[in-house]
């Protein structure tokens, strides 16, 4: 029965579905094996060799970053690799990882971290130990930026970072980088790279602790950026990326870094590829080839629903992404700040006020609302202290 099975996705599913199979051992000798014991290696196999995976002297390819996915085959005392030993010191810490280790906040951090944004800190130190990339997720408005200098000022601190770090955000936020370096890290110095004069600025890059440019610019100056070497590459708004054939991903996939982050506030639940191409940037190899990956996981998954394919990529993701939703960490928010302005509209603003409210009433009421003076109108907004 099974020897009809040379589609390796088919025999998953039917060993999926079985308790136990009857496995021949020669003369007629036959082994009874509980499938569980075994789906597993056959995962990997299928994986490790999907198409393209070998050299042209026969080889077998893999990057650092798949020894995460390799850990029960590296630890498996019956099977012999060559040339893993990296990959099997790899899969020994991470055996004996005992959880995410505190780190205090670094000297000259200008603000005190709320619990959840500490445990941020602390993630993006065991990334940067276990030489991993990551998805820092966390909702809008839950300082995805303060994590991310605390982090970068704690690796000033140590010592580590004697190479600039490199950070690419949309055009909109380049001004909010700057002022939030200013105000809680301003012991990091710090250099936007903007406007039609910035060419100058690329002599003074080692200098600074901290780079800030737009994914627009990177794509027109990415000549610029081909001798240099960076601490970390940081990409805010990380969808800017999804697409893998956009001219601006594949400049920055050449850029040379030794960590790589990326933060998001836009869950990603679109087609999975476009989770392959932001991890393909954080962790080449990590999810195999482009269609590799669509062979191997997006097919079986958006296509076929294959339930554990997709539980199998859930598992092999979760260590690397962190995402804290406003309900999860809401006894760690401040109590919401009303702030009431009164302010005076005036000119066209008032025209434009009085042109909606008239066509408002006429609509609600059927009759023509009598003209009347507005001496002022009010803004209530909300925001965290």
């Amino acid at each position: 029965m099974l020897a009809d099975r040379r589609n390796p996705h088919d025999l998953l599913r039917f060993l999926r579905a079985e308790e136990r199979i009857l496995v021949p051992i020669g003369e007629g000798r036959w082994a009874k094996l509980e499938t569980k014991r075994i789906t597993t290696i056959i995962e990997n196999l299928v994986e490790l060799y999907d198409h393209e995976s070998l050299n042209e002297d026969g080889s077998l390819l893999l990057r650092r970053s798949q020894g995460t996915n390799l850990a029960g085959l590296l630890e498996d005392p019956g099977i012999r690799w060559k040339g893993a030993d990296e990959l099997q010191r790899l899969a020994q810490r991470l055996r004996d990882f005992s959880g995410i280790s505190p780190v205090p906040p670094p000297q000259g951090l200008d603000a005190k971290l709320r619990p959840y944004q500490q445990e941020g800190l602390n993630w993006l130190q065991f990334l940067r130990e276990f030489q991993f990339g990551g998805i820092l997720a966390d909702d809008m408005g839950l300082g995805k930026t303060i994590q991310t200098l605390a982090h970068l000022l704690q690796e000033k601190r140590s010592g580590r970072m004697d190479l600039p770090s490199l950070v690419i955000v949309p055009r909109s936020l380049l001004g909010n980088w700057r002022r939030e370096a200013e105000r809680f890290t301003p012991d990091l110095k710090v250099l936007v790279i903007h406007g039609p004069h910035r060419g100058a600025a690329f002599m003074d890059i080692c200098n600074h602790d901290l780079v800030i440019t737009s994914y627009a610019l990177i794509r027109r100056d990415i000549a610029l950026y081909s001798d240099l070497e960076f601490h970390y590459v940081i990409l805010d708004e990380a969808q800017f990326i999804k697409n893998a054939a956009a001219q601006t991903t594949l400049a920055i996939q050449g850029l040379s870094a030794r960590h790589r982050l990326c933060l998001t506030g836009t869950p990603l639940e679109n087609h999975l590829c476009e989770l392959w191409s932001i991890f393909h940037f954080l962790m080449p190899g990590f999810l195999g080839t482009h269609d590799g990956f669509s062979r191997l996981f997006r097919t079986p998954i958006e296509k076929n629903g294959d339930m554990d394919r997709l539980a199998g990529l859930k598992d092999r993701l979760v260590p690397f992404m962190l995402r804290r939703t406003k309900d999860l960490v809401e006894k760690d928010l401040p109590e919401k700040t009303e702030i009431v302005r009164m302010a005076t509209l005036e000119g066209r603003q008032r025209e434009l006020y009085e042109t909606v409210r008239i066509a408002m009433w006429t609509r609600g009421s059927g009759t023509r609302s009598p003209k009347r003076a507005l001496p002022e109108a009010t803004s209530r907004s909300s925001t965290p202290s």
